[in-house]
């Protein structure tokens, strides 16, 4: 039994603690006061259900003989304030599960099932939280981005893995995947080598109409075009961590996109002829750019033949992110085409009017601060 005591005993404040660190997320870095509120109650419900064995638990401690005292804990790789977030929220959930295996075997079903139901509201709550980091996430990289996209076939010669490694040492913060000729298994190991390449730059990785290879690779992202996977679907296959982009051709499509509350980004295009794509539809024109920097309220990306020869005539419009394809793969110098690209872009920010959705999103972007209309808490007073 003291065993099983000393089990609780750190399974207790190592759900305590975690709850705390992802309440002072919730209430000094978002501001989010309703947020903060669940998580102070949720802990504060962990730290009741043992409070009378308190004492039993403090007598069977033995942090000297703990066997596991110094072994390192591994994250997942994210760093930062979304390592911060998705470190703590699994080691809240770990930790109940512990508790609720402990508190049962010992008879004591009453206990058990209140770390039963705090852990269910931790995966409601986890849900929340990944998706204002997924939301932060593309706006930082939206926001004075180069999209590239992947196509072998106009590359000189070159692979994917070189042609992308130079885009991203010249500053390219999305890549994505599009390969639709090869063998499943080249497009698996070929995507999985372009993931870590994009983590080791800090760059978003996404795989384009592919929702299962984008799941087993771990993409940080999948893009579809209008007549593939409904995105309501793809929403709910790839759960609330995973980017969703979707290809719109004009207002009608990224009104729809944004209402339906489940796409993170919209392509907005083709804004010109472009030759890369065998079923695409009719040039949208300088229009459509006009339109989304006015009305769409998401982060979006604009493409379809976008030069550096016309380049100006799209940022001037208020576009923060370009896709190109062939200007960027075919360029002898990619890493030198690509930082050309994103000082240009850069370039307009001031004198081209910012977009609808940077307008919107600037605390995010300044700050890591998810916008709420809820009321902030008042006062360093403890929760």
């Amino acid at each position: 039994m003291r065993g099983l005591y000393r089990m609780l005993d750190a399974n207790w404040n190592r759900a305590a603690e975690g709850l705390r660190v992802l309440e002072d997320v919730a209430r000094f870095v978002w501001n989010d006061g309703p947020l903060a509120e669940r998580l102070k109650g949720m802990r504060h419900r962990v730290r009741g259900v043992l409070r009378e064995r308190e004492g039993l638990m403090a007598g069977a401690r033995d942090v000297e003989g703990d066997v596991g005292k110094g072994m390192g804990v591994r994250g997942d790789g994210r760093e930062g304030l979304e390592g911060l977030v998705r470190g703590n929220c699994a080691r809240v959930e770990e930790a109940l599960r512990s508790m609720e295996e402990a508190l049962r075997s010992m008879g004591l079903e009453r206990e058990a099932g209140v770390c039963e139901e705090v852990r269910y509201g931790m995966y409601e709550v986890e849900g929340r939280l990944a998706g204002w980091l997924r939301r932060v996430r593309v706006a930082r990289a939206f926001d004075g981005g180069v999209y590239a996209i992947t196509a072998e076939e106009y590359s000189r010669g070159r692979g994917n893995l070189r042609v992308m490694r130079e885009a991203l040492e010249g500053g390219a913060r999305i890549v994505q995947y599009r390969e639709k000729e090869k063998s499943y298994r080249a497009m698996y190991e070929e995507a999985r080598a372009l993931r870590e390449l994009c983590r080791e730059y800090g760059a978003l990785f996404v795989v384009n109409d592919h929702v299962e290879l984008a799941l087993m690779v771990e993409a940080d992202g999948v893009h579809v075009g209008q007549d593939d996977w409904p995105v309501e679907e793809v929403r709910r296959v790839v759960g609330p961590g995973m980017v969703v982009g979707l290809s719109t051709h004009g207002p009608a499509q990224a009104q729809a996109a944004v209402e339906r509350g489940v796409v993170d980004y919209i392509g907005v295009g083709p804004v010109f002829p472009t030759s890369t794509k065998k079923d695409v539809c009719a040039p949208v024109g300088l229009e459509y750019v006009a339109y989304a920097s006015r009305e769409v309220r998401i982060p979006w990306v604009a493409i379809g033949g976008i030069k550096e020869h016309n380049l100006d005539a799209v940022c001037e419009l208020g576009a923060r992110c370009v896709a190109m394809v062939t200007e960027i793969v075919g360029a002898e110098d990619v890493r030198g085409k690509v930082r050309r690209v994103r000082e240009r872009v850069e370039g307009w920010r001031g004198r081209a009017p910012a977009p609808r959705w940077v307008r919107e999103w600037e605390a995010v972007l300044a700050r890591q601060e998810a916008p709420t209309d809820q009321r902030r808490p008042t006062g360093e007073e403890e929760l």
